[in-house]
């Protein structure tokens, strides 16, 4: 299993430089050699503004991997990312953050041709749900509190 190897070793290797409050990994695989993009996100959807870390990985010696970004409207961002030996594979870290909602894809061009995607979600105004419902059931443990004294004072009267 020399591929699983070489990826842990470059795992390694890159590990410290990784945002390690990520919960999400978006991840797309190629067959033949080694053709990884997987990005890291701390919510999903993806709020405008809130940064997303990309890492390209190949087995494939290149100076240089290109990213682009393709909107919803089909409008894009394309970028170059150099690329650096890590573990007897060339890696490349790129940060991204969104400016707009919607669907995005992102795509990733190695050297030889091979692309890899994912697609990303990135919604306006994210209200976490966790807050949502704390706020709902506080405020229905008020509202039905306050209804029984209601009731209860005035049978009393």
């Amino acid at each position: 299993m020399p591929f699983i190897s070489s990826i842990t070793a470059t795992i390694s290797q890159i590990e410290s430089r990784l945002d390690r409050d990520a919960r999400y990994l978006l991840v797309d695989v190629k067959k033949g050699s080694v053709y990884i993009l997987a990005c890291l996100v701390r919510d999903m959807p993806i709020s405008i503004g809130e940064h997303m870390q990309c890492i390209l990985v190949t087995d494939i010696p290149t100076n240089t991997a290109r990213m682009t970004l393709l909107a919803s409207d089909w409008s894009f961002i394309r970028r170059s990312y150099s690329m650096e030996e890590v573990g007897g594979n060339m890696v490349s870290i790129a940060d991204i953050t969104f400016d707009r909602a919607g669907d995005w894809i992102v795509l990733a061009e190695f050297g030889d041709g091979k692309i890899t995607s994912i697609k990303a979600s990135v919604a306006f105004n994210v209200v976490p749900e966790g807050v949502l419902g704390t706020i709902a059931i506080i405020t229905t443990t008020l509202a039905t509190t306050a209804l029984y004294l209601r009731r209860r004072i005035s049978n009393h009267k």
